[in-house]
């Protein structure tokens, strides 16, 4: 979480967020999960959630409202990559490697 802060902190805003949550085997409970936002800092850009299971895309929206944060739900990175960029034309065509 210390990195995290850190990379926030040196980043360009708006600063963006993709997790790919495709590897993921069991839910985790939705208490914790609803309070992984606390403490994060402040939200300035998208929260982008990869999902193909449709159990997991219902808990990533569940979490998503109950975290407070600007969340979009999507199934592949490319996905990810056209909405952020739809919504933020400082980003390059192509994501960072």
């Amino acid at each position: 979480q210390d990195k995290t802060r850190a990379m926030v902190a040196a980043g360009q805003q708006p600063i963006h967020t993709i997790v790919d949550a495709t590897a993921m085997t069991e839910l985790p409970d939705l208490r914790e999960a609803a309070t992984l936002s606390k403490g994060a800092p402040p939200p300035s850009g998208w929260t982008i959630i990869i999902v193909t299971q449709p159990v997991a895309r219902f808990f990533a929206s569940m979490v998503s409202q109950l975290a407070k944060r600007t969340f979009h739900i999507v199934s592949t990175f490319d996905e990810a990559w056209t909405f952020i960029q739809e919504r933020d034309m400082t980003l390059p065509e192509k994501p960072p490697p």
